[in-house]
């Protein structure tokens, strides 16, 4: 829920966050965050009888473990379906499909398979799915040096 230590194992904080301030992000972000999420999800599945969150994130190249003489990330998304326990696979690999279409390099599960939300909000027996979806460094949306959407992103999403 609060974090300590960033992707690259660096401390977050520099001492240990008081417990009072802890309770109160809970009480003030994480918790009204999560029952508004939980409500829309519910709303979504008894209007259409199923219901897909993409529990999307943006993350530094460096949280990919790039060193420093790498040029460009290995992966640019990484889908998290908890190892096909949060999201159909079928409906995955075409989310994975339509990314590759589009010049992105996907890999699922690593390094990022998902989190608590990704697996709190899932019930895919149910027609529930949940797939976290990471992309890697801040070019993965748009073109380094004109900073403009790549083609076909902006109308797609």
């Amino acid at each position: 829920m609060i974090p300590r230590v960033a992707a690259s194992g660096e401390a977050i904080y520099r001492g240990r966050i008081p417990a009072g301030e802890i309770e109160r992000r809970l009480e003030t972000c994480w918790r009204p965050y999560h029952s508004a999420l939980t409500l829309l999800v519910e709303q979504t599945y008894r209007q259409f009888g199923t219901s897909w969150l993409i529990d999307a994130h943006s993350m530094p190249s460096a949280a990919a473990g790039l060193g420093p003489r790498d040029r460009q990330p290995r992966v640019d998304i990484v889908l998290g379906d908890n190892h096909g326990e949060a999201c159909n696979s079928l409906l995955v690999a075409s989310v994975e499909h339509w990314l590759r279409g589009q010049g992105l390099r996907v890999q699922r599960n690593l390094p990022y398979a998902g989190g608590f939300t990704t697996s709190a909000m899932a019930v895919p027996r149910r027609g529930v799915m949940s797939c976290r979806s990471k992309s890697i460094g801040p070019f993965t949306w748009m073109k380094a040096v004109t900073k403009s959407y790549r083609p076909g992103i902006r109308s797609s999403c």
